[in-house]
């Protein structure tokens, strides 16, 4: 079989194409992984837990997520902040204050995971946007 060398170029565009938005894809989901490890740090100076318990809680919340919402307990003791996810799954913030800091950090990690996925299905859209995750 002969092929022409217009063929040949149109296919090597195509692969080219192909493989540069698997590569924006693994590079926004890093970057979104390392906006999210700077945020755990962040939270780690002023919660009570350890970098790997932040990390877990943000892993934990993110898990199978695509929203995240705080929701607001009184109870006798005072007000308390619940994080809880689409899929069922709830954090206690310890701190008020530190409520958008866990937002962004579960969010950034929804969409580096939305990003991973989509490596194996190029052709699929990614909603980027943080604040449409965290309402």
């Amino acid at each position: 079989m002969r092929y022409s060398l217009r063929t040949l170029l149109i296919l090597v565009t195509v692969l080219g194409v192909l493989f540069a938005r698997v590569a924006y894809l693994k590079q926004s989901a890093i970057s979104h992984r390392q906006k999210a490890a700077a945020l755990v740090l962040r939270l780690v100076a002023n919660e009570r837990f350890t970098a790997a318990e932040t990390q877990n809680f943000v892993l934990f919340l993110a898990s199978g997520a695509s929203r995240i919402k705080p929701r607001v307990l009184i109870n006798h003791e005072g007000r308390a902040i619940i994080l809880e996810s689409d899929v069922g799954r709830e954090h206690l913030v310890q701190f008020e204050a530190n409520t958008p800091d866990w937002q962004a950090a579960v969010a950034h990690e929804i969409i580096a995971q939305r990003f991973e996925r989509a490596t194996l299905r190029p052709w699929n859209l990614v909603q980027d946007q943080v604040e449409k995750i965290s309402d």
